[in-house]
């Protein structure tokens, strides 16, 4: 994974830092999120690029859904997950099945653990609050990676976890 996101596209669009950080801090607004009835997104990180998608969960009376978001790049996996209006962060993931065999279950876990740390550290840089709270089922996910020392409770907590990539 990268030390630091340089380019970022939003929604099939490039965008300047400046303007998701703007973005973000409106999802984590409760007042929005709640309006909203919360955030979906998906996202991935090719080097140093991290390509976005992000909806409200209702637009008008139409319910979004992860599958309705589609990224422009091909990669191994996509980290989904919601901004829940309950105030906590959903992120799990969805591999690409045609890339199924190319890693080994704990090469491909480590690589979704530290794409999901630098996602966090990307998120809360950019107007998250750290102290938002990882939902059950993603400290599950991590629980069962068993990459980690303690299992991360918060953005926060995931941002400044340490794991290690493991290439077999």
């Amino acid at each position: 994974m990268s030390a630091e996101i340089t380019k970022i596209t939003l929604n099939d669009e490039f965008v300047e830092p400046r303007e998701v950080s703007e973005i973000l801090s409106a999802v984590s607004d409760q007042k929005i999120i709640l309006e909203k009835g919360g955030y979906v997104f998906k996202a991935s990180i090719v080097d140093t690029h991290l390509y976005l998608g992000l909806r409200p969960c209702f637009l008008g009376d139409r319910k979004i859904y992860h599958y309705d978001l589609t990224l422009p790049v091909d990669s191994l996996f996509t980290l989904s997950g919601n901004f829940n209006s309950n105030g906590t962060i959903t992120m799990l993931f969805e591999l690409a099945k045609r890339h199924v065999d190319k890693l080994s279950r704990k090469e491909l876990e480590s690589k979704i653990c530290a794409c999901a740390l630098e996602l966090a550290r990307f998120f809360i840089g950019n107007g998250i609050p750290g102290g938002m709270a990882l939902d059950t089922a993603s400290q599950l996910f991590l629980e069962h990676s068993n990459l980690f020392d303690s299992i991360p409770q918060t953005l926060a907590e995931l941002a400044e976890a340490k794991i290690e990539i493991i290439e077999e």
